[in-house]
């Protein structure tokens, strides 16, 4: 015999909406909690993403800790390396503030870390033509890997390359989502 059950149209836990959507409960299944958690959605705005990515690194690190400490202080480096940095303004390729100091805490990381190559790969929104969008996250990365290089980091174990708008983090069906896209990311080489 199954069951629909409606939980409610929407929930707030922690300042955080979730919706729940109707889903089925097969009355002889001891699945319940994993049907209902597979149910629910959240809506998640930039600041909770960003606690959520806070959250991720620190349970990451927990893991990486409970392994050898050389293992442990490799995958901790790399952490802090492929953080990517966001926030540009459209068209814009200048570091603010906030990202020199995203930078500083990478390139204190790459100087004892020599050992890793590092891909620094620009990203843009959806707005403009293929061609700028190269260009704009080709100068993005450029000034990132410039900026490390400034700060001590070894100029040989940085790659720049662009991505222009092909990979989207967010939808770019509003500002507040076309700003996620503009940034800069970062992937360790294995």
């Amino acid at each position: 015999m199954k069951k629909i059950v409606m939980i409610a149209s929407f929930i707030i836990i922690a300042g955080v909406t979730i919706h729940a959507t109707p889903f089925t409960v097969d009355s002889y299944s001891n699945s319940k909690t994993s049907i209902l958690s597979d149910s629910i959605k959240t809506n998640i705005q930039p600041e909770e993403r960003k606690a959520e990515e806070e959250a991720e690194v620190k349970k990451n690190k927990d893991k990486a800790e409970a392994r050898n400490p050389q293992e442990a202080a490799y995958l901790n480096a790399k952490l802090i390396v492929e953080k990517p940095i966001s926030g540009y303004a459209v068209n814009a390729t200048e570091l603010t503030p906030d990202m020199k100091i995203a930078l500083d805490e990478k390139a204190k990381v790459l100087k004892e870390r020599s050992d890793m190559v590092v891909d620094i790969i620009g990203n843009t929104c959806g707005l403009g033509s293929d061609e700028v969008n190269q260009r704009i996250g080709l100068a993005r990365a450029n000034n990132a890997r410039e900026y490390l290089i400034s700060q001590g980091v070894n100029a040989k174990i940085l790659k720049v390359k662009s991505k222009g708008k092909e990979a989207p983090i967010a939808k770019n069906s509003s500002e507040s989502e076309r700003k996620q896209n503009r940034r800069v990311t970062f992937k360790v080489e294995e």
